[in-house]
């Protein structure tokens, strides 16, 4: 039995059977027909049922549409994913509408209004227009939001509550067509003179159920929270897949970005209803046949933020090649992750800056590939020429290390053994140590350069088996300057006395 304190939201989306087919001009009448009859359509004198003859009499440029369930079932499932946001008891209901149990959340909000208008505010970013049926039950908020009404607002609010007078005066003016019965039971009562619900809910319980039967007489006690109505509630897909259809095809691939924004709106009303992140995305587009595209787009860090989507998505949109008109795009990820990448900085500026490292690394490798990007990792080697290499740039951005962070020069230098570090280091370093000519027996230091710093000593990898038949010495670092004012960075072997150029400094 509900509550008092049960209040139900139903969204219904008339337009919905319409809007599966993307934008159009708003200008051209469009229907939608299902068995020869108008679903619905964008002018308001073209009502449901009507004849597609009588239709095309009224508008001779009309546009017929197939009806296609299957689009309206994604559709009103990624709203769900939206809804799923504001409450967890969501419900996809019949007739295109959804049921939220709003009550139980109404001070996270702060109230029932704010929550509506939160609620509001999001699907208008969607494109989306829904009209409100707000009461006690599921079934009553469901006939309050059939756009047969008048007025499709919810009932007056007073101190966060439903004003029931008010509600029962919207419920009892409701026409018998609308209820939830059987054809039968629903022509019957109108060959009887009820019109409303309110005449209905006027005639004895024992009369309706001996006359109709127990279904219509548990409807109604359903209806009024006299009998439990236990809901199926909505469960997030495991996998995220959507797809939107172009009645003429877009030809442009800037055209496209409208569209691709509407389903990463969806992605990440997905990623927030199931508290997830997403590493991986798939678009596919297609023309009148076939596929003719697939765009991958791999992330360096897990995110959730449609903007940062649809950025590397038009990056790489502008690389593809369309051939003809695309009538069709889908989204398809499933390459989640539990939680959020984590900061282990203190202070949140830190944070900042590791995201705009990530962003800007995701932006590059969207636009230049994965292969004009390389990554330095430290070795553990003395030696400076060997103290590096190159690393697959996949592993500065390890989704499964949630603490990866962009590298510094110091986190390098943190990784380099001890004992190489104990000097400066020039910013470029040679691939390979310049052998120093000499003058009468005599390195041409005493008349180039001038000795700043050292002698820093590095010894040879005596320990290491690989290298003792390399005949490599140890070696003496210094610091110096040329004499146009140039710091440099030499060495001398410890056995032969020669002198080696090994960097610069900046």
């Amino acid at each position: 039995m509900e509550c008092a304190d049960d209040i139900w939201l139903c969204l219904h989306f008339p337009q919905l059977a319409l809007a599966v087919f993307g934008e159009r001009d708003p200008e051209q009448p469009a229907a939608v027909i299902e068995q020869r009859l108008l679903h619905c359509a964008n002018r308001a004198n073209l009502e449901p049922g009507l004849a597609v003859s009588t239709a095309s009499a009224l508008y001779a440029d009309l546009l017929v549409l197939e009806r296609q369930p299957q689009r309206e079932t994604e559709l009103l499932q990624g709203l769900a994913y939206l809804a799923y946001r504001f409450t967890p008891a969501v419900t996809v209901a019949a007739d295109n509408s959804l049921l939220l149990e709003v009550g139980s959340c109404r001070r996270l909000y702060r109230g029932i209004k704010p929550l509506l208008e939160q609620l509001q505010n999001a699907l208008h970013e969607r494109g989306h227009t829904a009209i409100y049926g707000l009461a006690h039950t599921p079934k009553a908020a469901w006939l309050l939001a059939r756009p047969s009404r008048l007025n499709g607002h919810p009932p007056a609010l007073v101190a966060d509550q439903i004003d029931v007078a008010v509600l029962q005066g919207q419920l009892t003016a409701l026409s018998i067509a609308c209820l939830q019965i059987d054809n039968n039971s629903r022509i019957a009562l109108q060959q009887m003179g009820i019109a409303t619900l309110g005449d209905l809910l006027a005639l004895p319980v024992a009369a309706i159920g001996k006359r109709f039967g127990g279904q219509v007489v548990r409807y109604l006690q359903q209806l009024r929270g006299e009998s439990a109505d236990p809901q199926s509630f909505f469960i997030p897909a495991p996998v995220f897949r959507q797809g939107l259809t172009f009645l003429d095809g877009i030809p442009q691939r800037q055209m496209l970005l409208f569209p691709m924004k509407r389903l990463l709106h969806t992605l990440c009303d997905y990623l927030r209803a199931r508290q997830l992140f997403c590493h991986v995305l798939r678009w596919q587009l297609f023309d009148a046949h076939q596929s003719q595209a697939e765009i991958i787009i791999k992330l360096s860090r897990t995110q959730n933020d449609w903007q940062t989507f649809l950025d590397l998505s038009r990056i790489k949109l502008d690389q593809v090649i369309l051939r003809e008109s695309v009538f069709s795009v889908s989204l398809y990820s499933d390459d989640f992750f539990a939680s959020a990448p984590v900061s282990n900085q203190l202070f949140p500026d830190a944070k900042d800056h590791a995201d705009a490292g990530h962003a800007l690394f995701d932006r590059l490798q969207a636009r230049l590939g994965k292969a004009a990007l390389q990554r330095i990792e430290a070795c553990e080697s003395l030696w400076p020429e060997r103290g590096w290499q190159i690393a697959d740039t996949a592993a500065t951005f390890s989704t499964k290390n949630r603490s990866a962070k962009i590298p510094s020069a110091k986190t390098l230098s943190a990784k380099a053994p001890a004992s190489a570090s104990g000097g400066p280091r020039p910013l470029w370093l040679l691939p390979q140590p310049k052998l120093l000519r000499e003058r009468d027996g005599q390195p041409l230091l005493q008349y180039t350069l001038t000795l700043l710093r050292g002698p820093e000593r590095v010894d040879n990898h005596w320990w290491d088996s690989k290298n003792k038949n390399n005949n490599q010495q140890a070696r003496d670092y210094f610091v110096a300057r040329t004499r146009d004012g140039r710091l440099c960075w030499l060495f001398q072997e410890t056995d032969n006395r020669q002198w080696f150029l090994h960097g610069w400094f900046a």
